[in-house]
């Protein structure tokens, strides 16, 4: 190859951008960026702080009322904190609980008095009753 052939290479210039990108004014994005952690921490958080804060008292409520595992509570928790009921299909996964109504009452209470659903009226009938076994179909 001779000296000729190769072509010749222009000088970048790289002074023309850099007082343009050196120091990107992100003031805006950091605003931004700082008014939504402040609302996660405020409200998002918050709420599921006392959410799961209220779950933990509903289980412990359902444990001392029925014996069963943790998926059970769950499934019994948010079928009765959605529905603010005992749905038939609830009823049909847990008959041995939900067929006594004295239980379902109970039960209902508990759930209800932890999401604060329930105002309490002093009236606590179900301190010593005896645990129920939980047995899903």
């Amino acid at each position: 190859m001779v000296l000729s052939e190769i072509p010749k290479i222009r000088p970048i210039r790289f002074h023309r951008g850099l007082a343009t990108w050196r120091y990107a004014d992100l003031t805006f994005q950091s605003e931004y960026l700082v008014v939504v952690i402040r609302h996660s921490i405020l409200h998002g958080l918050k709420d599921e702080a006392v959410y799961l804060r209220r779950y933990d008292i509903a289980v412990g409520s359902l444990k001392e009322i029925i014996e069963g595992r943790d998926e059970d509570y769950a499934t019994i928790i948010r079928s009765l904190v959605t529905n603010l009921k005992v749905s038939a299909k609830l009823r049909k996964t847990y008959p041995g609980v939900f067929s006594d109504e004295g239980l379902v009452k109970r039960v209902e209470r508990a759930v209800f008095k932890a999401f604060e659903l329930l105002h309490d009226d002093g009236d606590d009938d179900d301190e010593v009753v005896p645990r129920l076994d939980v047995v899903a179909r």
